[in-house]
């Protein structure tokens, strides 16, 4: 099951409820300002990465990500999905493997800036 919404950004706050406890994921260090890096740790003290590259968000096409950490995930973004995120918003996507898991995605801002 995936559910997609975006959420509100409050005095630089990204914030989300409910679900199984798990954090928003926040961007890690930039790399190379071409692609960057979302952590996220579930209730259950799992940890998953996500990596999106400046490439990815200008798919004309939905695209499959595979996280990284102590197992993985398969993470389908639309084009609207990645359109959002290139524009600077953030995207939030719920779904269930197993056990639920709840990403934010949100681009840093100092990435992908010749997009």
């Amino acid at each position: 099951m995936l559910r997609r919404s975006l959420l509100v950004l409050l005095l630089g706050c990204a914030c989300s409820g409910g679900g199984d406890g798990d954090e928003p994921a926040q961007p890690d260090a930039n790399l190379g300002l071409r692609e960057f890096t979302i952590t996220n740790m579930d209730s259950s003290g799992q940890t998953h990465r996500l990596t999106i590259t400046c490439e990815d968000l200008q798919s004309e096409t939905a695209i499959t990500l595979t996280t990284d950490g102590d197992h993985q995930h398969s993470i389908r973004l639309e084009v609207t999905d990645l359109a959002t995120i290139l524009a600077g918003d953030p995207v939030m996507l719920t779904f269930t493997e197993g056990h639920e898991h709840s990403f934010t995605i949100v681009k840093p801002i100092d990435a992908c800036l010749e997009l």
